[in-house]
Formats: C-alpha cells, sequence, structure tokens
C-alpha cells in the first residue's frame, strides 16, 4: 500500500509522465473547460464597457491586458493535469459532473491570478466573469445533460460526418426547393428583390413625410434602413421555417431515413440564397445616393457566421419543441413581430433613453445588425468588444442545440 501510495505522488510531480498522459480525452477536456472560461470572459468584457453600472471607466481602462487570458490557460493546465493524475479506472462522478468541478477550480485559480497580479482589471469585470462561468457551467454540465436523452451517447463527430455524406442530398435539396419556389410564377425571383424595396419605400414615405423625420445621421433614412432590413429578414425567414421544418416534413420522416438536421439546412441555405439577391438590390439603392461597395464589406462573412451560428442555434431547438408543442410557431410568430420594433432596424440604437439602453444590450442582434451599418454604410470594421456577446450566445445555442436535436431525433418521428 504505502509502495501504489508514493508511485501515485510521484507521478503528481512527473511532468513527462503527465504529458503522456495528456492524451486526446484530456485536450478535448482543456479546450471545453477553457473554452467556457474565455467565452465568459469576452462576455464580462462587453458588459463591463457597455453596461454604465459601476465606477466610470477612463479612456485609458485595458479591459483586456496581455496577461488576462494566458493566466487562464494556464489554470485550466494545472486543473486538467491534477484532475488526470488524480482519475484511477473508475470514478465517482459521471463525466459531465467531473468537467463541472474541473472547470469550476480552473474559474477560481484564474480568479485568483487575475486580481493578483493584474489589479488595474476592474472588480466588476471580474464579478461578470465569475458569475457568467458558474452560469455556463451550470447550462452545460448541469442542465443540459438532464435535457437530453440520457440513453443516448454524445458523439458530435459521427453526427457531423454523416451529414458530410449527405451532403449532394443536401445541395440537390437545396437547388430544388428554390427552383420549385418562383418556377411557376410571373416574376420569378423577382419577389426577393421587391418585399425589401417596397417595405422600405413605405417606411420612408411614412418616417419622411407623414412623421417628424427621423434623424439617422449622415444617410437618407432608406439606406439606413436596408442594411438593418436585411439582416433581420434574413433572421426571422431562418427562424420561421426552421421552426416549422420537421412539420412540413413530416411525410418524409415517416417514410426515409435521412439526417433530420438537413431540413434545417436545407431552409437555411434557401434563406441564404435570398439574402444574395435582396443585398444586390440594396447595392442598386445605395448606388442611386451614391453609396457604393467598399474594403470594410470583408468583414460582412464574419457577420454572417455570428448570425448564422444565432440562427441555427434557436431554431435547433424551436424545430423540434415545435413537434411537441404545436403552438410553438404561432408564438414565435409573435415574438418575432415585438423582436421587430424592440431592435433597432427602423431607427438607430442611439436614440434609445441612456437609462433603457442596457436593455438591448441582451438582445445578440443588436450588434450585429449595428455591424452591418458600420460596415455598409460608414466603411469602418465592427465593433469587435460588441460582437463578443452574439458570437458566444451563438455558438453556445448552436453547439448545445445540435446536441440536443440530435439526442431526440429518434422520438420527432412518434410525434409527426
Amino acid at each position: 500500500m504505502a509502495t501504489t501510495k508514493q508511485t501515485h505522488e510521484e507521478h503528481l510531480f512527473d511532468f513527462p509522465h503527465l504529458i503522456q498522459k495528456f492524451n486526446r480525452p484530456l485536450l478535448i477536456e482543456f479546450l471545453a473547460s477553457y473554452s467556457i472560461l474565455f467565452a465568459a470572459m469576452l462576455v464580462a468584457v462587453n458588459f463591463r464597457l457597455r453596461i454604465p453600472f459601476g465606477k466610470t471607466l477612463g479612456d485609458i481602462y485595458v479591459a483586456q491586458p496581455p496577461l488576462l487570458y494566458p493566466f487562464m490557460i494556464f489554470s485550466v493546465l494545472v486543473v486538467t493535469a491534477f484532475a488526470a493524475s488524480l482519475r484511477g479506472e473508475s470514478t465517482r462522478f459521471s463525466f459531465s459532473h467531473r468537467m463541472a468541478l474541473q472547470t469550476f477550480a480552473a474559474l477560481m485559480i484564474a480568479t485568483g491570478f487575475i486580481v493578483t497580479f493584474l489589479p488595474d482589471v476592474s472588480l466588476l469585470q471580474m464579478a461578470y466573469f465569475e458569475s457568467i462561468s458558474i452560469g455556463f457551467i451550470f447550462l452545460i454540465y448541469v442542465l443540459f445533460p438532464r435535457l437530453r436523452d440520457p440513453r443516448y451517447e454524445d458523439d458530435i463527430q459521427a453526427y457531423l460526418m454523416k451529414l458530410y455524406h449527405n451532403r449532394a442530398l443536401l445541395t440537390l435539396w437545396i437547388r430544388y426547393t428554390i427552383r420549385s419556389r418562383y418556377s411557376q410564377t410571373f416574376l420569378g425571383i423577382i419577389w426577393i428583390i421587391i418585399q425589401p424595396l417596397s417595405l422600405s419605400l413605405v417606411l420612408a414615405l411614412v418616417f419622411g413625410k407623414f412623421l417628424p423625420r427621423m434623424d439617422v445621421g449622415e444617410v437618407n433614412f432608406v439606406s439606413f434602413f436596408l442594411p438593418g432590413f436585411v439582416a433581420w429578414q434574413l433572421f426571422s425567414h431562418v427562424i420561421i421555417i426552421g421552426t416549422n421544418s420537421m412539420i412540413r416534413g413530416m411525410g418524409l420522416i415517416n417514410q426515409v431515413y435521412f439526417p433530420r438536421e438537413v431540413l434545417i439546412l436545407v431552409h437555411t441555405g434557401e434563406a441564404l440564397v435570398d439574402l444574395v439577391f435582396t443585398f444586390a438590390a440594396m447595392l442598386v439603392v445605395n448606388g442611386l445616393v451614391g453609396l457604393w461597395p467598399n474594403p470594410a464589406f470583408i468583414y460582412l462573412p464574419i457577420l454572417i457566421f455570428i448570425q448564422l451560428t444565432l440562427m441555427l442555434g434557436f431554431v435547433f431547438y424551436l424545430s423540434f419543441f415545435a413537434v411537441l408543442i404545436r403552438d410553438i410557431p404561432q408564438l414565435i410568430g409573435v415574438i418575432l413581430r415585438v423582436m421587430f420594433y424592440l431592435t433597432p432596424v427602423i431607427y438607430p440604437a442611439d436614440r434609445i433613453p441612456e437609462n433603457l439602453r442596457w436593455l438591448i444590450l441582451f438582445n445578440p442582434l443588436v450588434p450585429v445588425i449595428n455591424g452591418y451599418r458600420e460596415v455598409i454604410l460608414f466603411n469602418r470594421p465592427p465593433d469587435w468588444v460588441a460582437l463578443y456577446y452574439p458570437f458566444v450566445v451563438g455558438m453556445i445555442l448552436m453547439f448545445t442545440g445540435y446536441l440536443y436535436f440530435k439526442a431526440n431525433e429518434s422520438k420527432i418521428s412518434d410525434y409527426v
């Protein structure tokens, strides 16, 4: 017994031995813990710089000093290596609970390092960091496993490989959907362009002639409105048709097997094709008033990617819930109509009273829409700090939503 204990203690400090044990599963554990802390810090930085609570920050405040993230990396490495050295053939904790404990321990160590060696970092920012990290840990490792089917084993790599093998089906299905939508219409695909242009003209008339003129800065109202509306139309289109995708495809679901997420991705691809035409129409309208494409357009793929993570994350959850509760699509339609007016699509965000402006920070679509306007109208990069929040929310929603959808995929045919 003494020999076993001595060997175990030697391994605690035998770094070559620990490096050999740091195999692929441990690398995944390290990346999982660090990703949670990294995402929580990004959101904490955004909240500290955008929410007007606490002491006023000067222009010289550095929310992300160079050593901030290396301290977090070191903390996660220490906890992961220590946990690996203590792990035997069996463990009293499940994987989810063990990862929750490891990530929480890394959080405490990282907080101690940052507070001790980076005293200039705001304590309110660290409070945000700790509370958001704990929330993410609870969501991902405690609540989320309970929501999923415990009999279904995680293997996201297998899911993605199966989806990859069905890429031809996905491509052909998107092509067929686009062609069938407009094959028997007189104006065909022009209908995609007519909707945003007609709405823009109506709103320009209402806000420019009938109501007191809204100050939108250096550009006219139509040019201001179109980037926000193009982003909003993509979001609402994917949410609405994605939520209904399982219900609309019930005939196929009961007849043949294919990865059910293909239905969601087909409608998402359809919406992206619509985006190409509405974006082209917006460029034509902007060109008529002297606003031409600019070098800042290189940032648009980043904005579209962030928006896609948000949309897919919501849809993976909603499409399954809509099968269980058939009122979900109607409820989503009502929520989207309310959100349209609570999101600065037809008005600038700075028109919201200062004491209420922090409320829109919790709407992840607001920084994305503002980013589109910064790029398209003003030829400058988007506010990266503001985009931290939608990026983190989108990645968490898409990852957990996809796993939840796949774990409950077999139940869909029982309800449709």
